[in-house]
């Protein structure tokens, strides 16, 4: 490593419905932030997981970059980081970056975003996972399983007084 080397780390969060990438210097400055989102797309597709990592990176200029991601990334050069740049890739779920950033080896997960999920570590290594079905499945506690609950319920109440909210 050049002493004078510029360190970055990228952090990409690939969701249902949108993708959001950020990228931090070794020092804690953020250089760059990207989010893609289209209607029809999911957030883990390579297009939006790509749109998302170039708005981050822009222009910055750096030698080496970690990145930390909940997916596989497209190639690197579809995300237009140059050849010469070493990059190190550490995939992580949504369960161990969560229990991370918290510094703990156990304990409850909760994910509640478009979808839901929940997902539990106990001391002995006992893990077990809720949900996380999507949107026909399951999704309960979800933006959109609340949403499509809401709206059944409206609808309910228009075709029958019975079932007025």
């Amino acid at each position: 490593m050049k002493s004078n080397s510029i360190r970055c780390a990228l952090g990409v969060d690939p969701g249902g419905t949108k993708c959001e990438a950020i990228l931090v210097r070794d020092d804690g400055t953020v250089l760059g932030w990207g989010k893609a989102q289209e209607p029809g797309l999911s957030g883990r597709s390579d297009e939006m997981v790509s749109l998302a990592v170039r708005r981050a990176l822009g222009a910055a200029e750096f030698d080496e970059l970690q990145i930390t991601s909940l997916r596989p990334l497209p190639p690197l050069e579809q995300l237009t980081i140059k050849p010469a740049v070493k990059v190190r890739d550490h995939r992580v779920t949504e369960t161990e970056g969560a229990l991370a950033l918290v510094g703990e080896e156990y304990g409850m997960v909760v994910v509640a975003g478009t979808g839901a999920r929940v997902w539990g570590r106990t001391r002995d290594g006992r893990a077990l996972g809720l949900d996380g079905l999507g949107p026909i499945l399951g999704d309960v506690g979800g933006a959109y399983q609340i949403g499509y609950t809401a709206l059944r319920a409206a609808v309910r109440a228009v075709q029958h007084p019975r079932h007025q909210t």
